[in-house]
């Protein structure tokens, strides 16, 4: 789906209303968890409600879960087509390509499956914890920034305002900062369990 006006201030509103939308929707689960359990609001909001007899909190698990399973294709998407790149199994002049793509796209998925067996709650948790901090911190401030600054640098951009490649660096070192504290975070909450 693409936008009908492309032009950036639509864009940006696009952007800015869906930035709004979720970070609403978050700011009120937030809200409401804290409301309802106080201090005692696990990270998983669902982990608060009785596993059996919450009629309600069975169908929330369900939903999830099935949100979860529909969104790993898309991620392992990402994988298998880095790992094709990676093994130069994207070149068309590999022999019995797609015979070669296919064994290793079931290996990947039987190490992910395996993998998936031996992890308990807490532990997702921990991997789900230090996965956002890392890829979070990158996507949101340090990615931006890199891009913009070689945009500068080759000039295909004009800066908005003055000073702007160090305001990117800024951007970069808040990154780098929220990632190591996610990281530590998630870490020392594991060590808890």
């Amino acid at each position: 789906m693409e936008l009908k006006d492309k032009r950036v201030v639509a864009f940006g509103n696009t952007m800015g209303v869906g930035i709004l939308g979720t970070g609403t929707v978050f700011c009120l689960m937030m809200i409401f968890g804290y409301g309802t359990f106080g201090a005692h609001a696990q990270a998983l909001l669902l982990n608060n409600y009785h596993r059996s007899q919450d009629v309600m909190a069975i169908w929330a698990r369900a939903f999830t879960g099935l949100a979860i399973i529909s969104g790993y294709p898309l991620m392992f998407a990402g994988l298998k087509s880095a790992v094709f790149s990676i093994t130069k199994l994207d070149d068309a002049k590999v022999k019995n390509q797609r015979s070669k793509q296919n064994l290793l796209s079931m290996f990947l998925l039987s190490l992910v499956a395996i993998g998936a067996c031996f992890v308990s709650e807490h532990e997702l948790a921990t991997v789900i914890g230090i996965v956002g901090a890392i890829f979070g911190s990158f996507v949101i401030y340090m990615l931006p920034g890199v891009l913009n600054n070689n945009l500068l640098k080759q000039n295909k951009v004009t800066p908005f305002i003055k000073g702007e490649a160090f305001m990117n660096n800024v951007l970069i070192a808040f990154g780098v900062v929220f990632a190591v504290l996610g990281t530590w975070v998630s870490l020392s909450e594991a060590g808890g369990h």
